[in-house]
């Protein structure tokens, strides 16, 4: 869910799924973007935060999860477009589920974003990355560069400022 509150203010509720396994995180980025951040979107006027993660995910990639925990109750502040972004996020630890788990197996992968705001149809990059490579990365939120190494099933909340 985006709210635009000005011209240069805007509020996003976000959802986003943390796929852990054999040492790697799975990222995702838009096709000409080279930002690195987390899958999943924004949540709709009266969806809760884990059935807008499944849905995201089915509509991106056509996947079924399982949702496992909250990792991150997140306050994100930051310049996107030259609006100023003030994000509240929901970071579930996440799992492919049935025919999906094939998606363990692919070092990289494409999906489709086809709802995303002045957008429409572009794909988006999936890709595994070792949790310990992710200080070398345009990875946004920060915060994920460090939090996701020590990532143990408790949940955190997050105050991030990125300027």
């Amino acid at each position: 869910m985006r709210i635009n509150l000005s011209d240069k203010d805007k509020f996003i509720l976000r959802v986003a799924g943390v796929f852990l396994h054999k040492g790697h995180v799975l990222l995702h980025r838009a096709e000409n973007d080279d930002i690195w951040a987390l899958p999943g979107g924004g949540c709709h006027f009266f969806e809760d935060t884990k059935q807008a993660l499944i849905r995201e995910l089915q509509e991106e990639l056509k996947a079924s999860v399982s949702i496992q925990s909250l990792a991150f109750a997140v306050e994100n502040f930051f310049n996107w477009n030259n609006q100023r972004a003030h994000e509240i996020g929901f970071y579930y630890l996440t799992a492919f589920s049935g025919d999906s788990v094939q998606y363990y197996d692919q070092e990289e992968f494409i999906g489709i974003e086809e709802h995303m705001e002045g957008f429409s149809n572009f794909r988006l990059h999936f890709k595994w990355f070792p949790i310990d490579s992710l200080s070398t990365l345009n990875v946004k939120p920060d915060f994920l560069k460090i939090r996701l190494q020590s990532i143990n099933g408790n949940a955190l909340h997050i105050l991030n400022r990125d300027h």
